[in-house]
């Protein structure tokens, strides 16, 4: 027997004798631990939130957001910066071209 079981989404809930504990969402996983184990943790993740909001750190739900956020953010600077290479080498094209058309014009190159 097992003191603490992790149960994922669309699994079959641990035995009567493992009681609810905690959620982690990050893994979208729920915590159970033996009966009398499991008040001891929830009290203790109460207690922790509590002091992390005490002190004014932020909570673990918060970590993640923020992550999220911060992730999405990469992701749009990343995007903007592909799309300002994107503009740079169509300038280039255009640039090129005209200086191809220049050269023909003066006849320095031929138009093959």
């Amino acid at each position: 027997m097992k003191f603490k079981c992790e149960v994922t989404q669309c699994q079959l809930l641990p035995p009567w004798y493992y009681g609810y504990a905690y959620i982690n969402w990050y893994y979208s996983i729920m915590v159970f631990y033996i009966m009398p184990i499991n008040y001891v943790i929830r009290a203790y993740m109460f207690i922790k939130y509590k002091w992390n909001r005490f002190r004014g750190t932020p909570s673990y739900i918060d970590l993640m957001i923020e992550k999220v956020v911060i992730d999405l953010m990469i992701e749009k600077v990343v995007h903007e910066r592909e799309e300002r290479r994107v503009v740079e080498l169509r300038n280039m094209t255009e640039r090129l071209e005209l200086i191809e058309d220049k050269l023909i014009m003066n006849g320095l190159i031929t138009d093959d």
